[in-house]
């Protein structure tokens, strides 16, 4: 998780925090089925201008050679041909987790280059500036709406202790380079077996605030109650889960979901799962499905509704998720049309309408989600 605290006013921020994009505009048609490509493009979060700068610079090397002529945020500092931008905010990580501020891979702006660093947020409690190097002498003008930095975060503990081996290729790396070599001369099959397994590309969450997050999911239809569940509930529901579909088709869900321990419950907690929702939404409700689910690293959801892909459940009107425990990363709840991602605190019951409200469920990146999941149909009148 990334936390930013803002310490300057949204007016004098120059630039927003948004998730990195795919495309390009010199990028043909083509050139999105390189999948190191587009995985490069969307990595990370984007500074993207929301005024326009323009500077003037004389090819001096002093801080005064180079003069802000438009653009309030930007500020001559360094001196070489740069100026500073502001974010605006103190950013802070996990432990080992620090920020790369680099520039925007695969763009093509020849007017300026961003200067890379590593900010040590893990420890950092001070906001950090933005130095954009000038390339030509004379006025420069950076419209408003370009990204000029891009933020990834990277685990610097595990890099430190990552060593690089030289050695001889297996057997078995041989044969399977041996496989797709001779693949890659037939580019169809190549491409078919290639995309079975790439990620075509990364989607990261926009910035979540939450100050205000909570009132725009209520006046969504998307209600919240913390400690629906108490820690010590959590607890039970987490070490009695046990896997109890090994047998199940689908990859995703193989030995992920257990019944049984809500069943052990008698009924008690979804007497609550179902008086709460139909509080919420004034109908008649039946509860469908109730059971828990452990997402390990890795898994995630892509965008979907609930109704399934063949519309076979049509009755799952409305979804509740009770999150188990926090000590894992990523796997947010995400409603795209919303712009927002929720990770909920231990015992915190979400309920949206799941087989209209599309949404998604980011990637486990490490630990184990542990979620209470059901549905809820409307019953029909007699």
């Amino acid at each position: 998780m990334i936390k930013i605290y803002p310490v300057i006013s949204d007016s004098v921020k120059s630039v927003d925090i948004v998730p990195a994009t795919k495309t390009r505009d010199w990028f043909s048609p083509h050139s999105y089925k390189c999948t190191p490509l587009t995985c490069a493009n969307t990595l990370g979060w984007d500074l993207v201008l929301n005024e326009s700068i323009t500077v003037e610079w004389d090819g001096g090397v002093y801080k005064d050679n180079l003069t802000v002529l438009e653009g309030h945020g930007a500020k001559s500092h360094f001196g070489i041909g740069t100026f500073t931008l502001d974010p605006g905010y103190v950013w802070r990580t996990d432990e080992n987790i620090n920020l790369m501020v680099m520039p925007v891979p695969n763009t093509d702006n020849t007017d300026i280059q961003t200067m890379s660093a590593v900010i040590e947020t893990d420890w950092l409690s001070y906001p950090w500036f933005l130095t954009i190097r000038v390339i030509n002498k004379g006025k420069t003008t950076i419209p408003k709406g370009t990204p000029v930095a891009r933020v990834i975060p990277v685990d610097t503990g595990t890099i430190e202790n990552t060593k690089i081996y030289k050695m001889c290729e297996p057997d078995s790396v041989r044969k399977e380079r041996e496989v797709l070599t001779d693949k890659r001369d037939k580019a169809d099959e190549w491409t078919k077996d290639y995309f079975k397994k790439a990620r075509r590309f990364v989607r990261c969450s926009p910035v979540i605030d939450y100050n205000d997050s909570f009132k725009i999911l209520e006046e969504n239809d998307i209600h919240s109650k913390e400690s629906f569940l108490d820690t010590d509930e959590c607890s039970y529901l987490i070490r009695n889960w046990v896997p109890e579909n090994p047998d199940d088709t689908s990859d995703l869900w193989r030995n992920k979901m257990c019944w049984s321990t809500i069943e052990a419950n008698k009924g008690v907690i979804e007497e609550r799962l179902l008086q709460f929702a139909q509080q919420k939404t004034g109908l008649d409700l039946s509860i469908l499905n109730p059971h828990t689910v452990r997402w390990g690293k890795g898994d995630e959801m892509l965008v979907h509704d609930d109704l399934g892909e063949h519309r076979e459940f049509p009755n799952r009107h409305f979804a509740a998720i009770v999150y188990l425990n926090e000590d894992y990363e990523g796997g947010e709840l995400v409603f795209p049309h919303l712009g927002l991602g929720i990770k909920g605190h231990t015992g915190e019951l979400i309920l949206f309408r799941g087989g209209s409200v599309m949404h998604r469920v980011n990637m486990i990146t490490s630990g184990n989600r542990y979620t209470l999941v059901c549905w809820f149909g409307i019953k029909e009148s007699d």
